[in-house]
């Protein structure tokens, strides 16, 4: 076996670039009160991250972040001021953010891609979207994950939700989600607006509003997919 000396630096690098930055803005982080801006180096990142009320989080470079099980974000919504996160790429094995406690949390220029669970999940706090993709594990309407489908999803398995949100105010601008294998956007007793978008290739249902007051415009909804191992008949259930 040859070995790219040149490529193995420059991983090593990285690992070790992003260990080291990881302890210092962590440590900002954690000491952060509500006003506070934490900016994290380029790296790559594992775990399960808290910001805390009020405080902003953004990426100098580019920052990827992932959990080995989890949310790999829980957002604790700011009420003197708004909690942020900016600039970051996630990568869900369980899921990807999740929204709580009370007061205002937004979401900016932020990709999620996630393979189980869910994208961005949120209740009690209010949630701003703005210029945020989603990306489930279907990338196109004859992906072979469709030939998986049965009558049943296991959310541990497969990501079945793109954006999740329950009693809450929104307001998502440029928020794109694909690939979902239950419903790209999910709103129960919901109010807003969600402006300019897309949903495409998702199974199941792309928009789901229940009991809820929302404007939803200039959002475009395509490409429709099913499971291939679905009858006619067939009522799909999601655990």
């Amino acid at each position: 076996m040859v070995f790219n000396m040149k490529y193995l630096i420059v991983i090593l690098l990285m690992i070790l670039l992003g260990c080291n930055g990881q302890a210092d803005w962590l440590e900002d982080l954690a000491s952060a009160d509500s006003g506070d801006m934490v900016t994290i180096d380029s790296g790559v990142y594992v775990g399960t991250f808290t910001i805390p009320s009020g405080v902003t989080l953004t990426c100098d470079g580019k920052c990827e972040f992932s959990s080995e099980s989890g949310a790999v974000f829980v957002v604790n919504g700011g009420t003197s001021d708004p909690t942020v996160l900016d600039g970051v790429a996630i990568f869900a094995d369980d899921g990807g953010v999740l929204v709580k406690g009370q007061g205002v949390a937004e979401l900016s220029n932020t990709t999620i891609n996630s393979i189980a669970g869910y994208g961005i999940a949120a209740e009690g706090a209010s949630l701003v979207l703005d210029n945020v993709s989603l990306q489930g594990p279907i990338k196109s309407a004859d992906d072979s994950i469709l030939f998986q489908f049965g009558n049943s999803i296991n959310s541990k398995e497969m990501a079945i939700i793109g954006v999740m949100t329950n009693g809450i105010d929104v307001a998502f601008t440029d928020v794109n989600i694909s690939g979902f294998a239950g419903f790209g956007a999910l709103f129960y007793k919901t109010t807003g607006a969600w402006q300019s978008g897309s949903v495409e290739l998702c199974s199941g249902s792309s928009i789901l509003v229940e009991n809820s007051n929302l404007d939803i415009f200039d959002v475009t909804v395509s490409n429709g997919v099913t499971g291939k191992l679905l009858g006619a008949n067939s009522h799909m259930s999601y655990g």
